[in-house]
């Protein structure tokens, strides 16, 4: 999704892809950081025509679906609210699958346990107002084929108004709860217990345009909407629906108050020096005094980071450091609270390695969840589980200087972490532990002490190698290519 907005600096126009943290005007060159990404955020799509052309142009679109006769007296342009949520989907299914041997085994066919992870990208729209219909239930293509603008200069254009939002926040939150599992049926699994866990997902308003027209067509004087960018449909109102609908309608000088996307200066609060400019990272390293920021609630916030150090036997050449945050959980469940890893062991959840247990109890509880960007979302998965079920002591750099080394930019937040870890504590747990999977169903879980650390990883053709582990990561499942020096996008 593109979005548009005006250059506070010098009011040229900035394109910026919905997923930017940083953007840059091309004009002026003003470096900014956005603010208000984690609130809902209003938007608007732009009509096909302006009000001048409008008229010409619906005469020309009723003509063809209503017959010759048709003509328009009075136009309004009216934006209509519609709810956008968009993220990832992880859905756990625990349960019983068929295992059908050959005909000459005396065993004939069987159930075993098993289990099963299914994702998606999650983009859902549907209308946020009620009591009558426009005849377009959902946004579709529009939002990643056409640029998004910030709703609240509305109010230059002429004659326009907008449908009052009268379903609420929890109202969002319940119709895509409805929704989220279509798509993610398994048809060889017979579900007992499933878990649907939504990580980074993100809930905005977009108005769309409609042109409200009084027309004469047979005689008769109607009331009319029509998309006012593809002009694909159409919705004739009775009288008593032109009653529900002038009592939806506001005047566009409200659409001022509605809560929009701020900016603030890109530049490294103890140094004052700009930060480096890679768009798509939540994490800024000032490349003049090596502290990270993050921002929240429109100020740079610190956030500490360590680097481990390669081991000493390892070879350095072509090494790339990837960001990971290092989180620890606490699980408070109807019985207790659990607050480690080795606890939930102790349930039976996951038969870890005898070593890996003698190792000390500290070290297993923490859940290390990428923060880089990576394209196959259950690529995702199995890095996050791999790397948390299999914990490695690290050396870390006394000091954290980047220097002209490779690092990987960090594009997932800490909140976002913390939404990813229930989803690999599940991949944790075995097929058979039906009882645990219940439990952690009503359970209730807490996060602390997050640590973003870079690991040293090492290209080897396809791959990119663990240097503690040994653990490698295609190239292909990263969404950035090979630099020298510097932070990757």
């Amino acid at each position: 999704m593109k979005i548009e907005v005006s250059c506070p600096q010098c009011g040229g126009r900035i394109d910026f892809d919905e997923k930017s943290f940083v953007i840059r005007c091309d004009f002026c060159g003003s470096t900014l950081h956005l603010v208000g990404k984690d609130q809902v955020c209003h938007f608007r799509l732009k009509p096909r025509h302006d009000h001048r052309k409008a008229s010409a142009y619906l005469s020309a679109v009723l003509q063809k679906k209503l017959g010759p006769d048709v003509s328009v007296l009075k136009i309004k342009l009216v934006y209509a609210p519609y709810w956008r949520i968009h993220g990832m989907v992880f859905r756990w299914i625990f349960g019983k699958k068929l295992v059908k041997v050959v005909s000459a085994s005396p065993f004939g066919s069987y159930r075993e346990d098993t289990k099963k992870l299914l994702t998606k990208l999650l983009d859902l729209s549907f209308p946020a107002f009620q009591g009558i219909s426009l005849g377009m239930q959902s946004l579709g293509v529009r939002t990643s084929a056409l640029p998004l603008f910030i709703f609240g200069n509305v109010s230059e254009e002429p004659d326009v108004a907008f449908i009052r939002v009268d379903t609420d926040f929890d109202y969002a939150v319940k119709y895509m709860n409805a929704f989220v599992n279509v798509g993610l049926e398994s048809e060889d699994v017979e579900p007992e217990l499933e878990d649907t866990q939504e990580v980074g997902e993100q809930y905005s308003i977009i108005y769309v345009p409609f042109w409200l027209a009084k027309i004469a067509a047979r005689n008769t004087k109607q009331i009319i909407a029509m998309d006012a960018i593809s002009g694909s449909s159409v919705k004739r109102f009775t009288g008593e629906e032109i009653k529900t609908l002038k009592k939806m309608l506001e005047g566009a000088g409200n659409s001022s108050d509605l809560p929009v996307l701020r900016f603030i200066p890109f530049r490294c609060p103890d140094c004052g020096w700009e930060l480096p400019f890679y768009p798509y990272n939540s994490v800024h390293i000032c490349s003049t005094c090596s502290r990270g920021w993050f921002e929240f609630g429109g100020k740079f916030r610190r956030v500490n980071y360590r680097i481990a150090e390669a081991p000493s036997k390892a070879n350095k050449n072509n090494v790339i450091f990837l960001p990971f945050w290092r989180i620890k959980m606490t699980v408070a469940m109807p019985d207790g609270t659990v607050k480690s890893i080795p606890q939930l062991i102790g349930r039976g959840y996951q038969p870890y390695r005898k070593s890996l247990l003698d190792s000390g109890e500290d070290m297993l509880t923490n859940f290390m969840i990428p923060a880089f960007r990576i394209k196959n979302i259950n690529a995702f998965n199995k890095i996050a589980s791999r790397l948390t079920a299999n914990p490695v002591k690290y050396r870390f750099e006394e000091s954290a200087d980047p220097g002209r080394r490779s690092f990987g930019g960090v594009n997932l937040t800490y909140s976002e972490a913390e939404e990813m870890a229930r989803v690999v504590l599940l991949s944790l747990i075995p097929p058979f532990a039906r009882k645990a999977l219940q439990e952690l169903k009503d359970a209730d879980f807490k996060f602390s002490n997050h640590e973003l650390i870079y690991l040293p990883f090492r290209e080897e053709g396809l791959f990119l190698r663990d240097l503690y582990s040994g653990f490698a990561i295609q190239k292909g499942a990263l969404s950035f290519g090979k630099v020298k020096g510097g932070f990757i996008p």
